[in-house]
């Protein structure tokens, strides 16, 4: 494969100041709580269940889903509205390059570290279409004695408070599995990973699927309405289970789970629109 198909899971986020003071570390929380030359409070959170899906061609769907904040409120939404629980939805294409150190940066950059863009095709926070959309990047620095982590420095504006603020993401990459299918059981199972698109401006449209492995994410928007749905492979089932849902529209995640009946460039209709199979890739 020309890259590596990836399962992203973030751990937590840590809020810095903006901007960093002089000499500040970077990464920050690393040292914490030994090293804590800003005097923060210490304690990192993970406030949402946010689950990222990379393709091999670096198309992405990432969705943050808000953890209960009330009594009685379920742990993952599943039976479609709940737009309160969405903290965010993005899809778009990733890029990375080297990172090269400055003489004048705090600390210097680590020999892998990366700088990595986000460009969302899709926002849940904005229209379809959108042209404005804030960037997203930020600089991936791996983390030492543990090869699936990944801490994400950047910057950008706090959508609670409007200011901007420095932050740190720890994330973790989580193993793509093998997946059996109709045609292919268990002994002859593969890792797939599959993309499909939904572009129609005419009826202010847009979607994208992602299968890697054994997740499955979708989000969809038509006009101001946002639908997001996550699957994961249920191995004692046999089958995929939907873990989350919100809104009220359709998301072809299931078109993914028999890949092998699919096509490169096949397009599917469901009721007013189509999507294509953009991506469709497997490997041992």
């Amino acid at each position: 494969m020309s890259n590596e198909a990836n399962i992203s899971q973030r751990r937590y986020i840590f809020f810095l100041p903006h901007p960093l003071p002089p000499g500040t570390p970077v990464p920050y929380t690393l040292g914490l709580p030994e090293n804590n030359p800003l005097n923060l409070v210490p304690a990192a959170s993970e406030p949402t269940r946010t689950t990222v899906l990379t393709s091999t061609n670096n198309t992405f769907v990432d969705i943050r889903i808000t953890r209960p904040r009330q009594p009685g409120e379920v742990e993952n939404p599943n039976v479609g509205g709940n737009m309160d629980r969405l903290d965010w939805a993005f899809a778009g294409t990733s890029t990375s390059v080297p990172i090269t150190a400055k003489s004048t940066d705090p600390a210097p950059a680590a020999s892998s570290a990366v700088h990595s863009v986000w460009t969302h095709w899709l926002d849940s926070r904005f229209p379809v279409g959108h042209t404005s959309i804030p960037p997203d990047e930020g600089d991936m620095y791996p983390v030492p004695n543990y090869p699936t982590s990944t801490l994400e420095h950047g910057s950008a504006a706090n959508p609670v408070t409007g200011r901007m603020e420095c932050y740190e993401e720890m994330w973790e990459d989580v193993p793509v599995q093998a997946i059996p299918t109709s045609t292919l059981p268990a002994t002859g199972a593969k890792k797939w990973c599959v993309v499909l698109r939904l572009d129609d401006m005419q009826h202010q449209a847009r979607g994208v699927v992602i299968r890697v492995g054994q997740f499955v994410q979708g989000l969809v928007k038509q006009g101001n309405r946002t639908y997001v749905e996550r699957w994961e492979y249920n191995h004692a089932k046999e089958f995929f289970d939907r873990v989350s849902r919100i809104g009220d529209g359709f998301v072809p995640c299931p078109s993914t789970f028999e890949p092998t009946k699919l096509g490169l460039g096949n397009r599917m209709t469901y009721g007013d629109f189509e999507w294509v199979v953009e991506e469709m890739e497997s490997w041992d």
